[in-house]
């Protein structure tokens, strides 16, 4: 059966009709409306959507069931809101019999007769809360990364422009309030000469889909024009654009600089060390004292006689070079300095294989790492 609503002499009433509307059993609501938004016809996926009973919507103008958010004014025209769904179809929340929302993705086409138009409502509530989970999660994630100084970027391959967090924008000295935005490969501009052409490698690596995940090191220039360094991570998302471009990557900025100045200084302080140990004729070894293994340094080789090279010695190889008149007194004094955790300075002989004998300097402290382990770290001289 159809359902039409008319009004004449000023009163609404229900006929009923032994033709069917074409869309009475369409899954989605559909609705013919007349000048104005009256409804006409509705078939029954509107009606239960809303909750309402047909003469509960006789006649009735559609704007009048929209939504009002609490507080919120009454739209002026909401006949004028719903009719630029002639242009694209729009999200637009209904107002349910009970009072509560109901999103729908509304279109709207005209029929052929004079000031009648035929809309579609395809109901897309559980749609939208999929949204809001994902945006309560994006912004707990967002929060997150911003307390850690990690800076956000995404790119929209549609658009092909690039956006970026707050804390990306803090990280260069570029202000939060600022519509910072790039358009295709112009971010390299601000990237150190030396770097732009590998970062470019990667980002059209990525374009291409070669890469779906890329992860390097670069320097940028801040804003106050000192160099930066950046550890970069990205990921491909989605599909892919009509001309190949990634639908979406999405990735984070962490400013490494401090990492960066500090293995600078290792690696000059390092080399410094490395030159006045080969000057000086010093070898350095570091034993564990919980497997009894130990490291010996290449010049700590050479001064007990093996070869030139940095190398793991199993236990008990120090022990076996000491002069057999030495080596009680000697492994004494060690055991002692252990007990007492202050290390030991002592004067030795070894015989190396060659039957040569060597006087032996060393001079030991006992050191922590991280874990706590406990290591004999000395240097011996001749």
């Amino acid at each position: 059966m159809r359902t039409t609503y008319a009004r004449e002499g000023g009163r609404a009433e229900t006929a009923a009709s032994s033709s069917v509307w074409p869309f009475e059993a369409a899954s989605f609501g559909v609705l013919k409306l007349a000048e104005g938004g009256r409804i006409v016809e509705a078939n029954s996926a509107f009606r239960n959507m809303l909750g309402h009973e047909p003469a509960d919507i006789e006649v009735r103008a559609l704007g009048s069931l929209l939504y009002r958010e609490p507080g919120a004014p009454a739209r002026t025209d909401p006949w004028g809101y719903l009719l630029a769904s002639l242009d694209a179809p729009a999200e637009i929340k209904f107002r349910h019999k009970s009072g509560a929302p109901k999103w729908a993705l509304f279109s709207l086409s005209t029929t052929g007769e004079a000031g009648c138009h035929l809309a579609i409502l395809i109901p897309i509530d559980e749609q939208k809360r999929r949204e809001a989970a994902a945006a309560r999660d994006l912004e707990h994630l967002s929060f997150a990364l911003d307390a850690a100084n990690q800076g956000i970027w995404n790119y929209d391959g549609v658009k092909d422009v690039w956006t970026f967090s707050a804390a990306w924008k803090r990280m260069r000295g570029i202000s939060s309030r600022e519509n910072y935005v790039a358009q295709g490969f112009d971010w390299l501009e601000t990237i150190h000469p030396d770097d732009r052409a590998m970062v470019k490698d990667y980002s059209e690596r990525q374009y291409s889909g070669e890469l779906e995940e890329v992860a390097f090191q670069y320097r940028e220039k801040h804003r106050d024009g000192h160099w930066m360094w950046i550890l970069a991570r990205g990921r491909a998302l989605g599909g892919r654009t009509a001309d190949g471009r990634p639908l979406r990557i999405v990735g984070t900025d962490t400013d490494i600089t401090d990492i960066k100045i500090k293995e600078h200084d290792f690696e000059t302080i390092s080399r410094r060390l490395e030159l006045a140990l080969a000057t000086s004729r010093v070898g350095v070894w570091e034993a564990d004292l919980r497997t009894g293994a130990a490291f010996w340094d290449a010049r700590t080789n050479q001064l007990f006689g093996r070869d030139d090279v940095a190398v793991t010695v199993p236990p008990g190889t120090w022990e076996n070079l000491l002069h057999p008149e030495d080596r009680l007194a000697i492994v004494t004094k060690c055991q002692e300095g252990l007990a007492t955790e202050r290390g030991f300075a002592i004067d030795y002989r070894v015989i190396l294989d060659s039957g040569e004998i060597r006087h032996i300097r060393c001079r030991s402290a006992l050191v922590k790492d991280a874990t706590a382990k406990k290591n004999l770290s000395a240097s011996i001289g001749m």
